[in-house]
């Protein structure tokens, strides 16, 4: 048709550069899905190695709480075994059962009498006789029921410290030994600082084993709580817990309480009687 026109030279130029713009967009799109897609997969992959790894740190945490547990209970039924536990048999006791070599980190486990109000000046003009000259129960003042420190083990500095102090002045540690008291189960405390820490800074908590005396029923509540006698108390650090765990992927004569404390973690570590 001689009234037909050629594509003008620009009109084709056009053309030429929008295909040559959709190819590159095209190809720029495929490189970003592809980089989407190897992204998500890494992501993914980075997100179910931390949940294995997770869960393995997870459960190397329960496996040694039932382990602090089991050093608890065995320690109850030492008291459930005798009618009279003596001082120096405690001691014994506990430094046979090599738990800073077993689980490093802890600094003790004590025993903490239960004394009520009327019982106070006898335990502790006892505790005198027996040959601790300066022993008091503090903090001072008046309480309907008290839980003090009375064999701590083993008998080092820090534990040294421990020794009087009324685990039940304190909400956190008192809260803790209740709860195992009334059910007769072990139970762990909220965040506290430790007694035996001269600075006062090294945080940890406890772990409550109830003791109940010989004979008691212990059916109710109300049983447990006229039975119950004290408690134990055993010390960790935070820290060497939480770095061994991630590099490895409490009758009415006695409460246990472990204590466990812990250390905070630092930026670059490597991974009586009665």
């Amino acid at each position: 048709n001689s009234q037909m026109k050629a594509p003008s030279l620009p009109s084709f130029a056009s053309r030429r550069v929008t295909i040559a713009g959709v190819v590159l967009l095209l190809a720029i799109g495929v490189s970003v899905l592809a980089w989407y897609v190897t992204s998500l997969s890494q992501r993914t992959a980075a997100a179910r190695s931390f949940d294995e790894q997770a869960m393995r740190v997870q459960q190397l945490i329960l496996d040694r709480m039932r382990g602090y547990e089991q050093v608890l209970r065995s320690a109850s039924a030492l008291f459930a075994a005798s009618a009279d536990i003596s001082r120096d048999e405690w001691q014994q006791y506990v430094a046979g059962t090599h738990l800073q070599e077993t689980y490093p980190g802890v600094q003790g486990m004590h025993f903490a009498a239960h004394v009520r109000d009327t019982e106070l000046p006898a335990f502790v003009a006892r505790m005198r006789a027996e040959g601790l000259k300066d022993f008091a129960v503090r903090p001072a003042g008046a309480r309907a029921d008290y839980y003090p420190v009375t064999w701590p083990a083993p008998l080092n500095e820090r534990n040294r410290r421990a020794a009087g102090f009324d685990l039940y002045s304190e909400p956190v540690r008192r809260d803790a030994l209740d709860r195992a008291r009334d059910t007769g189960l072990s139970a762990i405390s909220g965040k506290i600082s430790l007694v035996g820490d001269p600075t006062g800074g090294i945080p940890g908590f406890l772990y409550v084993q109830p003791v109940y005396a010989r004979g008691m029923p212990l059916a109710t509540i109300a049983d447990r709580r006229r039975a119950i006698a004290g408690g134990q108390v055993r010390r960790r650090s935070e820290r060497r817990v939480r770095d061994r765990q991630v590099r490895r992927v409490r009758d009415r004569r006695c409460w246990r309480t472990a204590e466990e404390h812990q250390e905070h973690h630092r930026p670059g570590s490597k991974g009586s009687r009665h």
